[in-house]
């Protein structure tokens, strides 16, 4: 006897599913809509001073990302977002809070949480608690290299075929 899963449910819409890196998600920051307000609720991660520091030393330490889910639009359109306009053509579905605490610290407005210690690549300890991430490219690149390496996977939809 064979146990099988009826599927329930079937998007009509077409997708695609693709692993990508973090750095290629940082370059598309710009032409997504991080937070169309028909769809995310408001930024609330900054509420607890504790969540943002330690999620990026969760993601610097091996945590996954999740998925990230994005929309692409029929028309581009013009949004703005930490006070700068830009032309998006995607809406954010999903991943509204990990998006911004990423764009947050990769524009040193968070400190990593303190007492983090990452290895390199030649297994040397690395302190980078209470850093930005302007200190931690400098200082320690191949770590930084490594958390821009970082693997998303991205559900885009509307992607045609």
């Amino acid at each position: 006897m064979t146990n099988r899963k009826e599927q329930k449910y079937e998007s009509g819409v077409p997708h695609v599913t693709r692993q990508t890196d973090l750095n290629s998600v940082m370059t598309l920051w710009d032409k997504i809509d991080i937070s169309p307000k028909e769809i995310q609720r408001q930024f609330v991660a900054d509420k607890d001073k504790d969540w943002m520091p330690d999620f990026i030393a969760d993601i610097f330490c091996g945590e996954d990302l999740g998925v990230v889910v994005i929309s692409l639009q029929n028309k581009i359109y013009k949004v703005e977002w930490k006070g700068s306009e830009k032309t998006v053509q995607y809406k954010l579905l999903d991943g509204q809070q990990r998006l911004t605490m990423l764009w947050l610290f990769t524009h040193d407005e968070v400190l990593v949480q303190e007492g983090t210690m990452i290895f390199d690549d030649n297994k040397r300890a690395c302190d980078i608690g209470n850093m930005l991430w302007s200190d931690i490219k400098r200082k320690f690149p191949t770590v930084a290299d490594k958390f821009l390496s970082r693997g998303v996977l991205i559900k885009e939809y509307g992607e045609k075929d």
